[in-house]
C-alpha cells in the first residue's frame, strides 16, 4: 500500500491520477452566500443556523394503529417518544388502568393480552422536568373498534 504525501499535489495510483489539496478552502462557500446575500428575492434566503432548540417531547403508537381490528387476543404493542429530554418513565394504560411500566427507553415494545372486546389505550411518558405526554388510540379485540353491540329483546312476564 502507498501512503499519502500531503506534501505531493499529484499522486499516481493503480494508473489513475488523483490530486490532493494540502488545505481546505471555503471561498466556494462564500462565494454562494455572498450570492445569496445578494440576492432581493426572499426564495433564495436560505436559514444558516441549526436547530439547536430542545423538542417537544411526542409519544405515538406505532403498533396497533388507532382505530385498527386486532385478530388476535396477544398482540404486540409498541410506542415511540420522540423528545430531546430526558426520559423517567413510560406507561400503557388499557380503558384508564396502568397495565405496564418501563424505564427511559424511547422505544418500548411489549406483548400484551386483551379478551374480545374495545378499548382504549393510552401511552403515557415523563420526562425528568417533571412534564408528561400522553397519546390515546382505540382498537377492537376480535371486532371492529366502534363495535356497539345491539339490543336483545328479552321475554318479560305479563301480568
Amino acid at each position: 500500500p502507498k501512503i499519502l504525501d500531503m506534501e505531493n499535489s499529484n499522486l499516481n495510483i493503480m494508473g489513475k491520477e488523483y490530486y490532493v489539496l494540502a488545505n481546505e478552502s471555503s471561498a466556494w462557500q462564500d462565494d454562494i452566500w455572498a450570492w445569496i446575500d445578494s440576492q432581493g428575492d426572499a426564495k433564495f434566503k436560505v436559514p444558516r443556523e441549526y436547530c439547536t432548540a430542545n423538542t417537544e417531547t411526542v409519544i405515538g403508537f406505532e403498533k396497533p394503529t388507532n382505530e385498527s381490528k386486532i385478530d388476535n387476543n396477544t398482540f404486540e404493542v409498541r410506542l415511540r417518544i420522540t423528545t430531546s429530554k430526558e426520559i423517567e418513565w413510560v406507561k400503557l394504560y388499557k380503558n384508564g388502568s396502568e397495565i405496564e411500566s418501563f424505564g427511559n427507553e424511547k422505544l418500548v415494545v411489549t406483548n400484551i393480552t386483551l379478551p374480545d372486546g374495545t378499548y382504549e389505550l393510552m401511552g403515557k411518558v415523563r420526562t425528568k422536568d417533571g412534564s408528561e405526554t400522553e397519546t390515546k388510540i382505540r382498537i377492537g379485540v376480535k371486532m371492529e373498534w366502534n363495535f356497539v353491540p345491539s339490543p336483545t329483546a328479552s321475554a318479560s312476564a305479563t301480568p
